[in-house]
Order: structure tokens, then C-alpha cells, then sequence
């Protein structure tokens, strides 16, 4: 939402304020790849109440929700890098 509202403000400016020139994708392209994954992530973190790096963070509380949330994060990421492993091997 804040960035929805202060994009066209900021937009108006020459350059950003801690670099020289603009970094914007001009990419629009939607994959069935990138949906996906997109509601994979989604489905992750609503089911296990954290996004990444605060979840990362809250490793040092010694919680078991966070532990079994990063646990799993950092299976699914393995698991991502061995299917494309596969995929790619194949092609």
C-alpha cells in the first residue's frame, strides 16, 4: 500500500536520493513458472506465520515455530535447486 501511494511522487524525482540513476525491471512478463511459485511462497509463509527474514531473526528466540519455519524454508529452497538441477540436465 505505501509504495502503491508514493511510487508516482518518488517517480517524479531525476534520480534517486543514494544512487545516480533509476533500477527499474522492465519486465511484465507472466509465467506459469513465476504464478506458481509466487502462491507456493505465499501459501509457505501464510502457513507458517513468518516471512523469511523476520523468520530468520527469530531463530535466536529459540522458538519452535520459527526453527520449524526456517527448517522448511531452507528444505523447500533445496528442493527447488534439485528440480531445476533435473530439469536442466534433462534440456
Amino acid at each position: 500500500g505505501v509504495h502503491a501511494l508514493l511510487y508516482p511522487f518518488v517517480r517524479r524525482r531525476t534520480s534517486p536520493l543514494l544512487d545516480l540513476e533509476w533500477h527499474i525491471s522492465t519486465r511484465n512478463d507472466l509465467t506459469p513458472r513465476l504464478i506458481i511459485g509466487s502462491a507456493i511462497f505465499g501459501v509457505g509463509w501464510g502457513m507458517g506465520g513468518f516471512c523469511p527474514g523476520p523468520g530468520v531473526v527469530s531463530l535466536v528466540t529459540g522458538d519452535l515455530r520459527a526453527v520449524t519455519f526456517v527448517v522448511t524454508m531452507v528444505f523447500g529452497m533445496l528442493v527447488f535447486i534439485g528440480i531445476e538441477r533435473m530439469v536442466n540436465q534433462r534440456s
